[in-house]
């Protein structure tokens, strides 16, 4: 299974010479999860509200290729 999630990188998660800044990748990374997970037709909050339980990261492992600006 394939999942892509295209982002819009804004001025604001850059740094001064314009490259984005290396926490901001977290995000960007989570909104791609819950976005995949939504894809599958998960509803986190009704998740949460019906069962109690939901996601949550407990590691993550990032290996930069090349700056996102």
């Amino acid at each position: 299974m394939t999942h892509s999630f295209p982002v819009r990188v804004y001025y604001e998660d850059t740094d001064f010479s314009g490259i984005v800044y290396h926490a901001n990748y977290l995000k960007s990374i989570e909104r791609g999860r819950s976005e995949g997970v939504r894809g599958c037709g998960v509803v986190q909050g009704a998740l949460k509200a019906d069962q109690g339980t939901g996601f949550a990261g407990r590691k993550g492992v990032r290996d930069f290729l090349k700056a996102a600006s």
